[in-house]
């Protein structure tokens, strides 16, 4: 999924508070740092400013797309997430 263009509806999460809009992001590159014995996936993720990444990941019952999880044919979800870099 590297080097591609998102579209993302506005998440679930969030659209009470945003416009439910369409944006376009891209994703520059994924990485697998690790894959655990647990099932638990290590990855970074190098992306356009404004993607929202748990979505990107989970699909968010097919508003962002393409998605990690569309792409694996499995569900995934963000268990946890930190920000290691802003390039301004």
């Amino acid at each position: 999924m590297s080097g591609i263009e998102i579209s993302q509806q506005t998440p679930q999460r969030v659209v009470h508070r945003r416009a439910d809009l369409v944006r376009k992001r891209h994703v520059h590159s994924i990485r697998l740092d690790e894959l655990t014995d647990e099932g638990y996936a290590y990855i970074t993720v190098n992306c356009e400013g404004g993607l929202y990444v748990k979505e990107l990941v989970s699909g968010d019952e097919g508003r962002t797309n393409p998605s990690l999880s569309g792409v694996l044919g499995v569900p995934a979800l963000v268990e946890d997430l930190d920000v290691v870099n802003v390039d301004i």
